[in-house]
């Protein structure tokens, strides 16, 4: 459901286009949920390794996704000459007429840049809404002040709140609580890593550290320094394990929002310089954070006060837990189509 949400607020932004996947089945959508489905890296499995069918199925996947592109580029070319573009989306602007002081972009660039932009903010912005929604659903207390910030910011009129960010999307910017609620999910569980190749001329250096606690402050002596080579390595960088560093973040493993609103730089709360990459960081950052932070942000504004959250884990007899957690593993046929309202209803059809 949230990945359906994310690929058509994508769509949107970067086409100009409806594919209207949370009402049903789309084309586009289908195949690179394929796509992402056959990833593998080799060397984890032999099996996988000699799979012969997923190229075949790869270039598949590419046809259709390629297809559904020039579809979309044909209607907007056509709309450019008849002066209907609408310059707002990604793509409005770049296949925007030449009279307008635009330069064209080949088609296969175009096609390129869309699949890249349509994958990056799929999988990762719809994982980060479900993870906002798993700890409001565990922390009460956080979800009726986000409630109370949204009555403050939107009236009492649930119905009107759409309306007013469509007309007012300024509005946004006025939920500083629900921005760290939203910072601190995408701590907890940051929804990517970055990777590099490593060659002759790059290596990384680790400290290494006394064991340190929970209570312990984050000023430590450095023990040791030592330099690894990275020539045919892959290296990773896991932000998971920067952002539950407790050297670094005071009480690592606790769900604390309230650690985006210290202005007191000594308050032990007070994030470190550097510390929160679930975006990356530098000039390789995510270009697409922005529209990925306001798009998580709306998504808590038209739902925090409409529905309770309940993790529906019995359901699946799922017991499975990852640092203490359940984590989805499959959707179930019998899982319920949807979140119970507050009014006991069922709400958002999967």
């Amino acid at each position: 459901m949230a990945l359906d949400l994310t690929m058509d607020f994508s769509s949107k932004a970067i086409m100009g286009h409806d594919m209207h996947c949370q009402a049903g089945y789309n084309l586009f959508a289908a195949a690179m949920a394929s796509q992402l489905s056959w990833l593998h890296y080799r060397g984890t499995s032999l099996l996988r390794d000699i799979n012969f069918i997923r190229p075949f199925v790869q270039c598949y996947n590419t046809w259709r996704m390629d297809s559904y592109i020039k579809k979309v580029l044909k209607e907007n070319s056509e709309a450019a000459e008849s002066r209907q573009t609408n310059s707002i989306s990604i793509l409005g602007s770049a296949n925007a007429p030449q009279d307008q002081g635009h330069l064209r972009i080949l088609p296969d660039v175009i096609r390129s840049q869309i699949k890249f932009m349509m994958l990056a903010g799929y999988d990762t912005t719809g994982s980060s809404i479900v993870f906002m929604i798993n700890l409001l659903s565990q922390h009460p207390e956080v979800l009726a002040r986000v409630r109370v910030e949204h009555d403050n910011v939107f009236g009492s009129d649930l119905k009107a709140t759409a309306g007013l960010i469509a007309s007012q999307p300024k509005l946004l910017n006025q939920l500083p609580y629900t921005t760290a609620v939203i910072k601190e999910s995408l701590r907890i569980y940051p929804p990517g890593a970055t990777q590099r190749l490593g060659n002759r001329d790059f290596n990384v250096f680790i400290q290494a550290f006394s064991d340190t606690s929970e209570t312990d402050t984050r000023e430590k002596p450095v023990a040791a320094l030592r330099s690894l080579p990275t020539e045919r390595c892959n290296v990773y960088v896991s932000h998971y394990a920067i952002h539950h560093n407790p050297r670094y973040w005071f009480r690592s493993s606790e769900f604390l929002p309230d650690r985006w609103l210290v202005k007191e730089k000594d308050d032990p709360l007070q994030p470190p310089a550097n510390g929160w990459r679930p975006f990356e960081r530098g000039p390789r950052s995510c270009i697409g954070q922005e529209m990925a932070l306001a798009e998580i942000k709306m998504v808590c504004a038209l739902t925090a006060r409409e529905f309770d959250f309940k993790p529906a884990y019995e359901e699946t007899g799922q017991t499975e837990k990852y640092h203490g957690d359940p984590v989805y593993l499959l959707c179930e046929e019998n899982m319920k189509s949807g979140l119970a309202t507050r009014d006991g209803s069922i709400g958002l059809p999967g």
